[in-house]
């Protein structure tokens, strides 16, 4: 599990030095048309704010990963964390992509550090998720001896199911919820 904690944060120094040296040959490739100063400056705010929102991400996956090892995070936040990463780093490629020469050799590199982030977060999530199965495979439900207390039992799981379910829902309105607000204040 250890790989597990020091992975991410070694792909947060990778996206830095990506997105430092990106920029670099951005800049030597650029025009001097008018209106070009311009639009670098808003592609390049545009993407030291995709790289920083990798960089957070990154960082909550690393959180995550040391709770979970230290018994006191779940499965699902590392879980969570891990899309965070996948979906923050393609949207640092995509802005990326914008100014990039589409035959250059930086743009292969680039993707292939990006699918190398994306295999690496999808892998942590299969590997969460299987642990999480394994573990609940292995736990004994003990079952009532009596009708009544088998019957009892089932609701109680059918209960359960229904709250989890509630929770659910609530849980994606919220992050429905969340999403719109910080889209709206990107945009304001």
């Amino acid at each position: 599990m250890e790989i597990v904690c020091s992975s991410p944060c070694s792909h947060n120094m990778l996206t830095e030095s990506l997105v430092h040296n990106y920029c670099l040959s951005a800049v030597q490739g650029q025009t001097t048309k008018p209106g070009a100063v311009d639009d670098f400056s808003q592609w390049s705010q545009g993407l030291i704010t995709a790289a920083n929102m990798v960089s957070a991400a990154t960082s909550t996956l690393c959180e995550a990963a040391n709770a979970l090892v230290t018994g006191g995070g779940s499965e699902e936040r590392l879980v969570a964390s891990a899309k965070s990463v996948a979906k923050s780093t393609a949207q640092l490629l995509v802005t990326c992509m914008i100014k990039a020469d589409p035959n250059g050799s930086s743009v292969r590199r680039l993707q292939e550090a990006g699918n190398a982030v994306k295999n690496a977060a999808e892998n942590l999530v299969k590997a969460a998720q299987q642990a999480a199965e394994v573990a609940a495979e292995e736990e004994v439900i003990p079952l009532s001896k009596r009708k009544v207390g088998a019957i009892a039992q089932e609701i109680e799981a059918q209960e359960a199911i229904l709250k989890k379910e509630r929770e659910l829902a609530l849980a994606k309105r919220q992050l429905d919820r969340l999403r719109k607000s910080k889209y709206a204040t990107a945009l304001g």
